[in-house]
């Protein structure tokens, strides 16, 4: 009788140490796409706050522009009414002029009348308003009433107190007159297209504290670049975005 060998078992086809390796690569693997997404998220997440930041500035200078439309239209009727009475007026003054040659000595003797009455009124007046007999102390009260106006109006000029910003405290805006100054330099300063949340930047450089402080802020901003493109100074390139208009010297 003869013996007979069995195969020896199959060898399995990773050993612990080769698994071990794969998944300590799996680990790594999905480690980094984690890292990844959470970048990506993070990233999306400013980007719509910017989009919701420039949406708000948008639904703004849309109803400014159909603010100014709506007064261009009105504008524009009363032009017409205007035109309208003007031509109206024009023919009554054609029947006028048709009108008989006898009532117009009388308009001339009365326009005559007229200029005499006038003068001998101013010649009363200026005699009256100053009397040659007067003391001198008189005349010197009269002639420094116009200095004492000039130095009223010198005084109030100076008493003029800048204008208090409702915004949060800001060190750059304290720099300016007024928040509209400081637009203005930022923009020309820039030689490029802006928005308001490179203000925002601008102005406040280490944040604000609240979401209500943002669009406080936001809109504040957002008013001044809309006011000064209707003036000509600034130009709106896109929605929320504004470049300097005119040549800066």
């Amino acid at each position: 009788m003869t013996a007979t060998f069995l195969p020896p078992p199959p060898e399995p086809a990773f050993s612990t140490a080769k698994r071990l390796e794969v998944y300590e690569q799996m680990l790594s693997d999905l480690e980094n796409q984690a890292a990844y997404q959470q970048e990506a998220i993070a990233f999306h997440t400013q980007s719509l706050e910017s989009i919701k930041a420039e949406s708000e500035i948008t639904a703004q200078e849309l109803e400014s522009c159909r603010g100014i439309i709506k007064s261009l239209k009105a504008s524009t009727t009363i032009a017409q009414a205007v035109e309208a009475r003007g031509n109206e007026g024009h023919s009554q003054e054609e029947e006028e002029t048709k009108a008989p040659a006898n009532s117009q000595p009388e308009s001339k003797a009365k326009a005559k009348s007229k200029p005499a009455a006038s003068k001998s009124k101013s010649k009363s007046s200026r005699k009256t308003s100053v009397n040659p007999t007067a003391p001198k102390t008189e005349l010197k009260a009269i002639s420094s009433e116009p200095t004492e106006a000039k130095s009223k109006t010198k005084s109030e000029v100076k008493t003029v107190a800048k204008p208090v910003s409702t915004l949060p405290a800001s060190e750059v805006i304290d720099k300016f007159e007024s928040i509209t100054a400081m637009v203005l330099d930022f923009v020309k300063k820039q030689e490029g297209v802006i928005s308001v949340i490179d203000l925002i930047k601008y102005a406040y450089p280490k944040g604000l504290k609240t979401e209500a402080e943002t669009k406080k802020v936001s809109s504040s901003f957002s008013s001044v670049l809309i006011n000064q493109t209707k003036k000509g100074i600034l130009e709106r390139t896109v929605p929320g975005k504004y470049m300097w208009a005119k040549i800066i010297l």
